[in-house]
């Protein structure tokens, strides 16, 4: 599997969802965004040689100016409306993977970013690679 194709295909998909979208965590981000985090864990399935699975999350970072604005927020990032976060990652279309499955959100935490009080979301994913030709 292309984990950078997998990174560039979550940010494009993430772009219209009104955070700014990158393919990593760095110090240079504009909040809010969402980033692709580190790779958590691949699993190389045995029942289909060839192909493995990727653990990764997506994190959410909006700024503390106001907590319960900055949670609802986050709260609507999570929502089922064809803008949010959640629907973004559900509805990707690519030649990346066979399958993404969303496993879980949360739970939102607390965080600095820079000098930049934030809460933080991290949205927990399972990739499916296609099976590899060989």
């Amino acid at each position: 599997m292309n984990l950078q194709a997998c990174r560039t295909a979550i940010v494009e998909a993430l772009e219209g969802s009104g955070f700014n979208a990158y393919p990593y965590i760095s110090g240079a981000q504009d909040i809010p965004f969402v980033a692709v985090g580190n790779v958590d864990e691949v699993e190389y399935l045995k029942d289909f040689a060839g192909s493995c699975m990727v653990s990764v999350k997506v994190w959410v970072f909006v700024d503390r100016v106001n907590d319960v604005a900055s949670a609802q927020i986050l709260e609507d990032a999570l929502s089922t409306s064809s803008t949010s976060v959640y629907s973004k990652l559900r509805n990707i279309d690519t030649d990346a993977w066979r399958s993404l499955k969303i496993l879980k959100a949360g739970p939102i935490g607390t965080s600095t970013f820079g000098t930049i009080p934030c809460l933080v979301l991290p949205i927990e994913i399972e990739i499916y690679s296609k099976k590899e030709q060989g």
